[in-house]
């Protein structure tokens, strides 16, 4: 999920652009939770970042479903969630035909 590549084409852009924004929420809600330390921050604060980060992290996967499962997008899903793959997969992810 933190590599940026092209999604397949057959993805509509304003489901790329919603699973863009949850991984940087994600991001940026972890790097906050690890930088700050625990002394320093509230533990209400901290409480509420980890259920947003948790929150996001299911929103993600139900958007991850849906590319699976309507848009045919399982190896394109399995790279972002760094699964591994194989080379036939990868050869998809990247649009290069086979041969």
């Amino acid at each position: 999920g933190t590599v940026d590549f092209p999604a397949p084409r057959s993805i509509p852009s304003h489901l790329v652009e919603r699973e863009t924004d949850l991984l940087q929420i994600i991001r940026n809600l972890n790097f906050a939770i690890r930088q700050i330390p625990d002394e320093t921050m509230d533990g209400m604060m901290r409480r509420q970042w980890v259920n947003e980060a948790a929150s996001t992290r299911t929103e993600l996967n139900a958007l991850w479903g849906t590319l699976v499962h309507e848009y045919d997008a399982g190896a394109y899903v399995a790279l972002r969630r760094g699964e591994k793959l194989t080379f036939d997969d990868v050869r998809a992810c990247l649009n290069i035909p086979s041969g």
